[in-house]
């Protein structure tokens, strides 16, 4: 039988322990950084938010090899055909241009092949921020999951390049569009579960800074069911014609 005093001084041991063991996992929760939503919901959840363009907004498209398609990179001035290379950003810009209220829109094209999110953020200051564009559409994820970068890393990666651009240019708005492959990808097997994971991330990013989101997977796969893939996507990631234009498609689903 414990005396009061006894018993006091055990129940002051264990909140004692209890109190420094919840600590030490919070800290630990903490010190292992921010992460993704990792739940299967979040590939449910409609992202219906549109954007209104203005008459002199500059649109800068980054990311890689797909927002590149070959673009000439010594020619860096907006709405210049060689600049924009030929795939789905030069198929938005004629369609805009062609429209009377949009003739004064300034489009700049800044993919590079290959590139990583960490390649984007090394550049993003040279290539994203010193543009000051109303409107940045970011496309970027093939090449980390082709790298073996895990969808946590992915996520704080691609984190930080949203933080820098809120921290330095506010006003700007910005267009995250889901990265895609399909089926006639090299080791689909290997790479396809990751992928999903990579669509959670960018799912979590666009609540997470209230981006406008573009589900360009979700369009492909749908085409995919109707139309042979390599006729989409040539090696399962490279738009074909018919995925150049679909891309194209979805992307202006975003304007209101």
């Amino acid at each position: 039988m414990l005396f009061h005093h006894e018993y006091e001084s055990r129940r002051s041991f264990i909140k004692n322990i209890v109190f420094v063991t919840a600590g030490m996992y919070a800290c630990n929760k903490s010190a292992s950084g921010p992460d993704y939503d990792h739940s299967e919901q979040i590939l449910n959840i409609p992202f219906t938010q549109k954007i209104t363009l203005k008459t002199n907004d500059h649109i800068l498209f980054i990311g890689d090899s797909i927002t590149d398609a070959n673009r000439d990179k010594s020619d860096l001035a907006p709405n210049s055909a060689p600049g924009l290379g030929d795939g789905y950003v030069s198929e938005i810009e004629n369609d805009l241009i062609n429209i009377d209220s949009f003739q004064n829109l300034f489009i700049y094209n800044r993919g590079i092949s290959g590139n990583k999110t960490s390649d984007l953020l090394n550049r993003w200051d040279e290539d994203a921020i010193s543009l000051n564009p109303e409107i940045i559409s970011i496309l970027v994820g093939v090449n980390d999951l082709r790298n073996n970068v895990t969808p946590t890393n992915y996520y704080r990666i691609y984190r930080k390049i949203l933080q820098k651009t809120m921290a330095k240019l506010p006003s700007t708005k910005l267009i995250l569009c889901e990265p895609f492959i399909l089926n006639n990808i090299a080791q689909y097997d290997r790479v396809e579960p990751a992928f999903h994971e990579y669509r959670k991330v960018v799912r979590t990013l666009v609540g997470e800074f209230n981006t406008i989101f573009v589900p360009f997977y979700d369009i492909l796969f749908a085409e995919s069911r109707y139309n042979p893939v390599a006729s989409l996507l040539k090696d399962g990631f490279h738009p074909a014609p018919m995925g150049i234009t679909a891309l194209k498609d979805c992307w202006l689903k975003i304007l209101s």
